[in-house]
């Protein structure tokens, strides 16, 4: 095979490939999106069920799973809110506020130790996220 012929295969694949595969990430993205939408409609259970579906169709995206965590928080599912934020937390170990939620919905589970665990690691993050968390913890306290 000729370099020429050879250059035009993979052109030809390139050019080709995105036409004959299915757009799983448009799909995904698409949930995600409805998700956001009922979400600042305040209509939590319709935004669970579409993040829920994004994670199906790509479950290595953290703002997958941090959001539906946001929205099990916002439906007094706190314990499974936990689950997806360190989900979130293992995809992308960088994102402050994800550290600062799992840490309020510690607080709110009464893991206070837990709390504080995450919130040493919020410090080296984000400080300023940090004091955010450090003011929910400083709630417990006057209970």
């Amino acid at each position: 095979m000729t370099v020429r012929s050879l250059f035009f295969l993979i052109a030809l694949m390139v050019f080709m490939f995105p036409a004959i595969t299915p757009c799983f990430a448009d799909d995904a993205l698409d949930h995600f999106d409805k998700g956001n939408m009922y979400s600042e409609e305040g209509k939590y259970e319709m935004a669970i069920k579409e993040f829920r579906k994004a994670i199906k169709i790509n479950p290595k995206i953290a703002d997958y799973h941090y959001n539906l965590a946001n929205m099990l928080f916002a439906s007094d599912k706190v314990k499974e809110a936990i689950i997806k934020y360190k989900k979130a937390i293992s995809l992308n170990p960088l994102d402050s506020d994800f550290y600062r939620n799992i840490g309020i919905a510690y607080v709110e589970t009464g893991e206070i130790s837990k709390a504080k665990e995450i919130l040493i690691d919020l410090k080296k993050i984000n400080p300023d996220k940090a004091k955010q968390l450090e003011f929910f913890l400083a709630g417990t306290k006057k209970k």
